[in-house]
């Protein structure tokens, strides 16, 4: 991959014993302008206002009330303190173990 080209942000994330999911999009520093990082928050905050319309679309009228309450009950939509400090001793033991060359403070939006 080019330099000049961003990578295409991945979730991630699996803790095989309790089978909870946890996701998070990532990239390079550089990856996006500060206009396309504004863009995909506004996307998610119009994405979570909209999460029960989501949920009836996607589980029908049936199943829309179980849906919806999942979207709201069940998933964060931003990380808390915990979380960040817990991707920041990721990227350090990652640096320590010689997986990346250093490590760089992740930027959180």
């Amino acid at each position: 991959m080019e330099d000049s080209i961003a990578p295409i942000p991945t979730p991630v994330g699996r803790r095989k014993l309790s089978g909870d999911f946890w996701a998070f999009w990532a990239g390079r520093r550089d990856g996006l302008s500060p206009a396309a990082v504004t863009a995909l928050v506004a996307a998610r905050d119009r994405g979570v206002a909209r999460s029960d319309e989501v949920a009836a679309a996607y589980c029908g009228p049936d199943r829309a009330q179980r849906g919806q309450s999942y979207l709201r009950e069940n998933i964060r939509y931003t990380l808390g303190e915990r979380e960040e400090s817990g991707l920041v001793k990721y990227y350090e033991l990652a640096e320590r173990s010689g997986v990346v060359n250093a490590m760089v403070p992740p930027l959180f939006y």
